[in-house]
């Protein structure tokens, strides 16, 4: 076998011993591509090429603009539809009708409701008014004066609402039943709230459900207590005819509740609900009251008519103890059910009337804010003149809070709740004086359209409280007994006025604005709420 040959200067692979394999330092590039000077040719083409590009982005860009800002072709086609008026129809209030006893005349079935009284009813107002009693009730009293009333208001020649009104008045003096009951005349809807009562040994709550419509109810109870909802048999499914009371006694669902509020829902017919809350302390009567459906749970509420006729006798009632305890004046406070168990906020404002919320808050907080609503009343509060109160206090979804407010001085009050979230309030205020003990309870108001009409109750001193919840002052014309007054309702303030039993007051200028009418004296109160007109038929998109 031979080598390669050395002489040669070839390797056996045919290469030069040596030369440099390519590609691997030392190599030499051939003397071309070692040095390349740039062409004119050279610098042409690539500048061709950028232009190209260049121009070829512009033109993207271009037509991307031109398709966002210049306008396309479009096509479509507008849906056939009808604006539909609805037949303007009579609107209709309801009056709860007489203050009920759990027993006849003579004491006996006591399972049972019967007429205490026959109240008298006002009606007032611009528009045709057929008045009518419900036909079928619970307490026998179906197509008779006490029966519960039903106005039925035909509607203006434009379908407007008329400005009506109605309102019933009792004075109860039956034995162990002794007091005032009035009440405004409510529009019915499909679901409400009623904030009052006790189950609680000597006080009766009685839940009334009418059904002015012709069309059948099925009403649906929810029950909530200091101690929460209640669960009970009984509560769904309630039939109520059309043209029917049903009175529900509400210790047939709870027993030694302190503190109640009831929430309405029906299905079929609109319903109107009250509650009619009683008390006797032993053998002494302790007063009789008719409260109408709450409006909805807000934020913040309003209470006004709230009136402490005589604080240095309702302080020596509270005084007397054991008993007693709920004769103090006291706010209610519903959280309604929520998902979290976080505590809810609430604050507590009584403002005297004439007096501004800030005034009132600066007030209360130099002289003592009340944590919870402990505290007691004390010598050395001159309960003759009106004070503000300012009490903080925390509840739970789900319940209601009674929250007793020492040391409210004579005088009228609007009281404002504010909360964390949505609450009810109302408010309970009891009365003493030479006709004994009395007590309402006095519920949030719903704010008024721009003019209102108010049927006062044949009741002894009636006055109407109006409350300003806006920012600015209010200048309200006040007719009373065809006469006309403006009054200035200041900013966040209040003001109670006298007016004329069994008859109508006028309100012009009091749109967001709230009212109530007290009436009583001497140890009889009572309190009830204005309502706005009730709601008229609007035009309608039908799309076939």
């Amino acid at each position: 076998m031979s080598g390669p040959d050395p002489s040669s200067g070839m390797g056996a692979d045919g290469m030069g011993l040596d030369a440099p394999e390519p590609g691997f330092p030392g190599a030499e590039e051939p003397e071309e591509r070692q040095r390349r000077r740039p062409t004119v040719r050279g610098a042409l083409v690539i500048g061709a090429r950028t232009t190209s590009g260049l121009i070829g982005v512009a033109a993207s860009v271009a037509v991307v603009i031109a398709a966002a800002t210049i306008p396309l072709p479009t096509w479509s086609v507008t849906p056939a539809s009808v604006v539909v008026t609805p037949e303007a129809a009579a609107s209709r209030l309801v009056c709860t009708g007489s203050p009920l006893r759990l027993a006849d005349e003579s004491g006996e079935g006591a399972g049972t409701s019967s007429p205490l009284v026959t109240p008298v009813t006002t009606v007032v107002g611009d528009g045709s008014v057929d008045v009518r009693s419900i036909a079928q009730s619970d307490a026998g009293t179906g197509g008779t004066d006490d029966a519960p009333v039903v106005l039925e208001i035909a509607p203006g020649a434009d379908g407007a609402p008329r400005l009506d009104a109605g309102a019933q008045a009792s004075l109860i003096a039956d034995g162990d039943q002794q007091g005032l009951a009035t009440q405004t005349c409510a529009a019915p809807t499909g679901r409400q709230w009623v904030v009052a009562g006790a189950t609680t040994i000597g006080r009766t709550s009685l839940l009334s459900v009418v059904n002015p419509t012709t069309v059948p109810a099925v009403v649906d109870l929810e029950i909530f207590t200091e101690r929460g909802p209640v669960s009970a048999v009984g509560m769904a499914g309630i039939d109520v005819p059309a043209g029917a009371q049903r009175v529900i006694p509400i210790a047939g669902f709870v027993l030694e509740a302190e503190s109640i509020a009831v929430r309405v829902t029906s299905s079929g017919g609109n319903v109107v609900a009250s509650l009619q809350s009683s008390t006797i302390r032993t053998l002494e009567p302790g007063g009789i009251d008719l409260v109408t459906a709450a409006g909805d749970a807000g934020r913040s509420q309003v209470v006004p008519g709230v009136v402490i006729d005589d604080g240095v006798a309702l302080a020596a009632i509270v005084d007397r103890g054991a008993g007693y305890e709920d004769a103090a004046t006291t706010v209610r406070i519903v959280a309604p059910p929520v998902e979290s168990d976080d505590d809810i906020g609430a604050r507590i404002l009584f403002v005297p009337d004439g007096m501004t919320v800030a005034e009132a808050e600066e007030a209360a907080a130099a002289d003592e804010v009340i944590e919870g609503g402990e505290g007691a009343a004390t010598a050395e509060v001159d309960l003759t003149v009106a004070r503000p109160r300012l009490v903080e206090t925390h509840l739970h979804g789900g319940e209601v809070l009674d929250v007793p407010v020492p040391n409210v001085g004579t005088g009228g009050y609007t009281v404002h709740v504010t909360a964390t979230e949505p609450v009810l309030a109302a408010v309970r205020v009891t009365a003493a004086g030479t006709a004994g003990t009395d007590f309402a309870w006095v519920s949030q108001a719903t704010g008024l359209a721009d003019d209102a009409i108010v049927a006062v109750p044949d009741a002894v001193d009636p006055r109407i409280a109006i409350a300003n919840p806006r920012a600015t002052d209010a200048e309200v014309v006040v007719e009373v007994d065809g006469k006309p007054t403006t009054v200035t309702v200041p900013a966040t303030g209040s003001v109670l006025l006298p007016v004329v039993g069994d008859e109508e007051v006028r309100l012009s200028g009091v749109a967001g604005l709230s009212a109530a009418i007290v009436t009583g004296r001497a140890g009889l109160l009572s309190v009830s709420p204005v309502q706005p007109p009730a709601a008229v038929s609007r035009p309608v998109t039908v799309y076939p």
